[in-house]
């Protein structure tokens, strides 16, 4: 008879083993799936993995329709699709796979077209942040469950059934978003205007033109602004040959190579000497913003400006909409009113200033001019 070697014995042992302790793996699945541990435990993942992805898509919503709210607030825009409830619902819905979210509370400070936040709302988890000390205008959107059909509850896809016919659970998210004066922006139509100019073509920041897009041109804006001129009563004094004072506007040192020059508000800002357009400004760059909406400095002090070293004082940033312009070298009419403002010996844009938002630059502490940037707080 063939004797078992020890390794052989060892190995017949281990396989004894092993068949048992499958049978006692099998054994024991059966009992839990018998029991509906197993079951359980899937439809509590399963659904799980759907208050996780609702939660997510009611934050999206809630945090688009606090930046799409505090837009038109920044813009001044309350009528029609700008009306907050439904902006907020707009956005709100368009961040929600079934296209179906509620908008439980639009609310906030410094905005008379919504109401004040009563709180920071409810439940425990889905409180809404305080904002920041320095955020003295924003909104909050507050967003919960909504289904196709209307219903405020997230159905359970499973736990419903093996709970006894449980109805589901709501899901809440809160967004909240600031506007206020950019703490920076790149410029890429690099000049400086004077606080001066502002305040007289803006009626000190009470009068805007309509902003963009136009059917058609608000042309009773249209204003040109000199450099290096005190040409009539609206003008603000210029300083000598070459130097603006407050008052003027000029060019500001570019980037290596680019036609933009970055601003920090509150700050002071070089400036280029003379009035030739400078280098790395073409006359194509140039004509490229006609008809938009540029982002410029405006300066409320300038230092130095009779030698090399000349520089302004940043006081926030207007926003004009740019028609046209009498550079050295290069003048075109207004693309509005056909115009050309200045006489050959003369330098000038034209345009309106109007309200914008800024494309670059997170919310500062100055004082607006025209030119908003927003973002989430809290």
């Amino acid at each position: 008879m063939r004797r078992l070697t020890r390794r052989r014995l060892t190995m017949r042992r281990a396989s004894f083993r092993s068949a048992e302790g499958d049978r006692g793996a099998a054994a024991l699945v059966a009992i839990l799936l018998s029991s509906g541990v197993i079951m359980a435990m899937a439809a509590l993942g399963i659904d799980v993995g759907q208050l996780y992805v609702e939660r997510r898509q009611l934050q999206s919503g809630a945090d688009a329709a606090a930046l799409a709210v505090a837009q038109d607030a920044a813009r001044a825009c309350t009528a029609g699709t700008c009306a907050p409830a439904a902006r907020a619902q707009e956005y709100a819905d368009l961040n929600a796979a079934d296209g179906a979210s509620a908008v439980l509370e639009v609310c906030g400070v410094g905005w008379a077209a919504v109401p004040a936040c009563a709180g920071q709302g409810t439940p425990e988890l889905t409180r809404c942040a305080v904002p920041s000390a320095g955020a003295n205008h924003w909104v909050r959107v507050r967003t919960g469950t909504r289904t196709p059909g209307g219903a405020t509850l997230l159905p359970a896809s499973f736990a419903r059934v093996l709970a006894g016919g449980a109805a589901g659970r709501p899901v809440f998210a809160c967004g909240q978003a600031g506007w206020g004066a950019p703490s920076s922006i790149t410029a890429t139509l690099p000049l400086a205007l004077s606080l001066c100019e502002w305040t007289n073509y803006t009626a000190n920041g009470t009068s805007y033109a309509p902003p963009p897009p136009y059917s058609t041109y608000p042309l009773s804006y249209e204003r040109a602004i000199y450099y290096h001129d005190t040409t009539g009563a609206a003008h603000c004094g210029a300083g000598p040959s070459g130097a603006d004072l407050p008052g003027g506007f000029g060019w500001l040192a570019t980037g290596s190579g680019t036609c933009e020059a970055q601003i920090n508000d509150q700050n002071w800002v070089n400036a280029s000497t003379g009035n030739a357009v400078p280098n790395q400004c073409s006359s194509a760059a140039l004509a490229s913003m006609l008809g938009t909406i540029v982002y410029v400095p405006v300066y409320d002090n300038a230092s130095g400006l009779t030698g090399s070293n000349g520089s302004y004082h940043v006081s926030g940033f207007g926003a004009f909409f740019l028609t046209g312009f009498s550079f050295p070298g290069d003048r075109r009419n207004s693309i509005a009113s056909g115009t050309r403002y200045c006489t050959p010996s003369q330098t000038c844009v034209y345009g309106w200033f109007t309200q914008g938002l800024a494309p670059t630059g997170a919310t500062g502490t100055g004082v607006e001019r025209g030119t908003a940037s927003v973002q989430l707080v809290g």
